[in-house]
C-alpha cells in the first residue's frame, strides 16, 4: 500500500492532512521549530514524540 502524508509548517504549528481509502484527516500538528525533517520520502517513521511512550518497539511512539 502507498499513500501521502502532507504537513505544511507555519512558525510552530501546521496542518497534517492524509488519505487512504474511506481515511481522510485534517488536523493541526505542532513540533520543535529547531527539529527539521528533510522532505522525502520514507518507508518507515522519520522521527518520534517526544510525550508518547507506546511504540512498537517499547521506545517512545513512532511518528511522521
Amino acid at each position: 500500500m502507498s499513500y501521502t502524508i502532507k504537513v505544511v509548517r507555519k512558525n510552530g504549528t501546521g496542518t497534517l492532512t492524509f488519505k487512504s481509502g474511506s481515511v481522510n484527516i485534517s488536523e493541526t500538528c505542532w513540533w520543535d521549530q529547531d527539529v527539521v525533517i528533510d522532505a522525502g520520502t520514507y518507508t518507515g517513521y522519520a522521527t518520534r514524540m517526544a510525550n508518547k511512550t507506546d511504540g512498537t518497539d517499547g521506545g517512545n511512539r513512532e511518528a511522521i
